[in-house]
């Protein structure tokens, strides 16, 4: 069987607000510039859920805000080895 690309998996734990914006605002803007340019905006693009983070509207699939998804983890005292070992007075 012929491999277009070689496999390999670069596992990064999402742990603070600013990675999360980062790599959301990769996915997002990905299809919109370069070689794709599969619409405008990522608000735009039918498969994209930027339009959910920007105008709060649903998009074609049901989308949860990540922030919901941290709050989860807080609320159950989910905390990674990386944070364990920072001051108690940090935020996630």
């Amino acid at each position: 069987m012929h491999q277009v690309f070689k496999a390999s998996f670069d596992c990064k734990e999402c742990l603070h607000d600013s990675f999360i914006e980062q790599k959301l605002s990769y996915i997002y803007n990905n299809p919109c510039t370069g070689v794709w340019n599969l619409a405008e905006s990522p608000i735009n693009y039918w498969h994209s859920k930027a339009k959910f983070y920007h105008t709060g509207e649903q998009c074609n699939v049901g989308v949860t805000n990540y922030k919901e998804l941290l709050d989860v983890r807080k609320s159950y005292n989910i905390v990674s080895p990386e944070l364990q070992t920072q001051p108690s007075n940090s935020i996630i």
